[in-house]
């Protein structure tokens, strides 16, 4: 028996990773630093949003009709224009979530298809080969999974939001339906 250290290291076998999922790891990884750069620059209207409609509920209950001054229709104003900021934000989160799901779909497609053509030109598989696969493949849905769930719930913070502001919309007669 040979002395010494084996002649291979599993740390420094050499695992080419397909364009298919460097394009959606790239993608996970712009789309999270995304998220985060517009969740700190959308933060300040999410904020004064819920302030002036916090105002407006408060100045509005005490009274029964709501006034026509001029300070009060550019609050109005101002609401509205963070109201319908607000609505596509919500409208833009449910696209993103959307896209990253059908980026995931076409991942996993292209991926199986890939192994599948192997198995077909080779005519043989081994357990380790598929279940290395089937591993690569469910690896990437852990993280996108979870970016789609900060989306939803950066949505749903969003909606909630909204439906807060509805006594104050209603009050505003351009609100009305």
């Amino acid at each position: 028996m040979p002395e010494g250290p084996p002649s291979w290291n599993v740390a420094t076998v050499y695992s080419p990773t397909d364009l298919t999922s460097k394009f959606a790891v790239l993608y996970l990884f712009v789309s999270v630093i995304g998220l985060a750069t517009r969740t700190f620059v959308f933060l300040p209207t999410v904020i004064r949003f819920g302030q002036a409609v916090a105002a407006a509920k408060s100045r509005y209950t005490s009274s029964t009709k709501p006034s026509t001054m001029e300070g009060e229709r550019d609050e109005a104003a101002a609401i509205e224009a963070d109201y319908l900021r607000l609505q596509a934000a919500i409208a833009r989160l449910r696209k993103w979530a959307q896209q990253t799901v059908l980026v995931i779909l076409v991942f996993t497609a292209t991926e199986l298809t890939d192994l599948f053509r192997g198995i077909a030109l080779t005519k043989m598989t081994g357990v380790s080969a598929l279940a290395g696969t089937w591993f690569h493949v469910f690896s990437l849905w852990v993280p996108a999974l979870w970016f789609i769930t900060a989306l939803c719930v950066a949505s749903w913070i969003l909606n909630a939001r909204l439906a807060r502001s509805g006594f104050v919309r209603s009050r505003f007669p351009r609100w009305e339906n």
